[in-house]
């Protein structure tokens, strides 16, 4: 009887080992890649909720004009995009009074945990946000954020935006 292990143990303790860490190794890949996906949905949807609430700030903005008095202030004001100056969209940040065009060169910028067109490192996320009238008193809002990852992936919010001073 012999006291080492044969060729043949030593090369299935080899498989076994190299088998095991093969699947740990691959079921760590798709953790990490499936974590950047939702982590970019993620983003994605709180960008295009974060668009729908800047557009109805720039409404609920023009309400206090009105009931402040003052004078040719309208509740569409710098969200009543002229026909054709956003084909593609329009664009906008926390800090804008109004919609302005978007084009596909525009990605957003983020400086440190703030998204904006204005200053931050590129990234791949890119805000359109369209309107669209539907009578005097009312406009539907969608947003849409897309971003490159594997593949073009995007995220809508939409919402209806009412002129609940009109009588």
């Amino acid at each position: 009887m012999s006291r080492g292990f044969t060729i043949l143990e030593v090369l299935i303790a080899i498989f076994i080992l190299t088998t095991g860490i093969g699947g740990v190794y691959g079921l760590i890949h798709f953790t990490l890649s499936f974590t950047s996906t939702t982590h970019n949905q993620l983003v994605a949807s709180y960008l295009a909720q974060e668009g729908v609430e800047i557009v109805r700030n720039i409404r609920d903005s023009n309400f206090l004009r009105i009931r402040a008095g003052v004078p040719g202030a309208n509740w569409k004001d710098g969200i009543d995009v002229p026909a054709g100056l956003c084909g593609g969209g329009c664009k906008t940040d926390y800090n804008d009074a109004s919609l302005n065009p978007v084009s596909p060169l525009d990605p957003m910028l983020r400086d440190g945990t703030l998204w904006s067109y204005d200053s931050g490192v590129s990234t791949s996320f890119q805000r359109s946000i369209t309107i669209t009238p539907d009578g005097p008193n009312k406009i539907f809002l969608e947003v849409k954020v897309a971003w490159q990852e594997r593949g073009e992936h995007s995220v809508i919010a939409s919402s209806e935006l009412y002129n609940w001073l009109s009588p």
